[in-house]
Parts: C-alpha cells; structure tokens; sequence
C-alpha cells in the first residue's frame, strides 16, 4: 500500500493476518475510523462511547485471533475487501447486540429497521472512501517532496478545497498570478485522479483499467453523500 512502501492493501492484510506487529498496527490505524463509523451510525452513538470502542476492539480480535477472520480474506473476493470488512463489521454488530440482555427483542426490531434503511451501509462506506482518499492524499504528498512542481499544485488543492480560499487568494498565497492558478489546480486534479487510481489498483490488482476507473467513481460517490 502506498503508506507503506511498496507493500499493496493485500499485502498488508496478508502480513496482518500472519501476526505482524506493524502492520496490524497499520491495519488499525487505516480502518478503525472505518469501523467506527459503521458501529456508531448503527448503534446511534458518538464513536468514543465505550460501547463503540469495545466493539472496534472485537472486530479486531476477529480479524487478529489465530485462525480469525482475516486469514479469509481473498484478494479475488467479490466486492473486494471492503466488502469483506464490512461482513466482518456488521457480524460482531450484530453478535454484540444479540448477547446483551437489555430489551433484546427491541433492539434486534430497531437494527432490522436501520439496516432497511442503509445508512450504516453508507456512513461505512464513505469513511472507507474516506481512507482510501486520505490514500492517495498521501501519495501525492509522496510525489511532492520530489518534485517542486507537484508539490505547488498540491498546495493550490490544499488551499482552495481544504481552506476553503478563492482562487484570487489562492493566487496571493502562492505568490501567482490569478490566471495561472486555474491551469495549476486543474494539473493538481489530475494528480489526484492518478493518485486515487493508482491506489485503488493496488487494491484491486486483478481488474482491468475500466473496473479500476469505476471503483474511483464510487468512492467519489460516496464521500458526496451527507
């Protein structure tokens, strides 16, 4: 995977599930946010609420625990990893629930209901799309710091989509000309999308450029979701 050298996603998976220290610690940190996200739309509790955080902790045990869940895992999966995460997430979701004692019954009717609705399904979607992003957010960072060209398109982004600046004050920060910033973040867009792709192949090596282009535009589609 990008963070990581030239490990890809299924590496990281694989050496996760064989025990390696760094990279379960990796594994954790990329998709704990996810998993959170899932528990609490699900659950209806802020992602620090203790229950939240025992339950991240469980799928984690599933995925870690000799012979657990992650030694499962196949890169030719259908719906590719994500969809196997999410399997892993809403099974201990929905195990968890079943073991408690309090109003069983009613939670069990309430999690039919919310699950109808997919929001979970979604909210875990868009923080997968979310660290895939952050993904490729960190591969373009790569590129600039070797290449001061790549790095000023990447500040240009960072300024008019994270700060939110227009592109006159885009221009004063950068010490541009105001006609030159759009030709620039329209270079710093196409970095994005080749950082994205490349990072998305990684996951999904055994898919044409095609499948790979439409999987990009569903993480696009997620992260526009409110």
């Amino acid at each position: 995977m990008t963070q990581h050298g030239d490990e890809t996603s299924w590496t990281l998976v694989g050496r996760a599930a064989a025990g390696d220290a760094g990279s379960r610690e990796a594994f954790a940190r990329i998709y704990g946010p996810v998993i959170s996200a899932y528990l609490s739309a699900r659950w209806r509790k802020p992602p620090q609420h203790e229950e939240v955080l025992d339950a991240v902790n469980e799928v984690f045990l599933q995925c870690f625990k000799a012979g657990g869940a992650l030694g499962g895992a196949e890169q030719r999966r259908s719906g590719g990893f994500r969809a196997y995460l999410y399997g892993i997430t809403r099974n201990v979701a929905g195990t968890l629930r079943r073991r408690s004692a309090l109003d069983a019954g009613a939670e069990e009717e309430a999690l039919e209901r919310v699950d109808a609705e997919l929001s979970p399904s979604q909210t875990f979607d868009r923080a997968f799309a979310e660290a895939i992003t952050r993904e490729a957010r960190y591969l373009m960072s790569m590129w600039a710091a070797a290449d001061s060209a790549a790095a000023l398109r990447l500040k240009a982004l960072e300024l008019m989509y994270e700060e939110s600046l227009p592109s006159r004050e885009v221009a004063a920060r950068l010490g541009l000309e105001p006609e030159a910033v759009y030709p620039l973040l329209s270079r710093a867009r196409k970095d994005f999308k080749a950082a994205l792709l490349q990072v998305m192949a990684e996951r999904h090596p055994e898919e044409t450029r095609p499948e790979i282009e439409r999987r990009c535009i569903d993480v696009l589609g997620a992260l526009a979701r409110r």
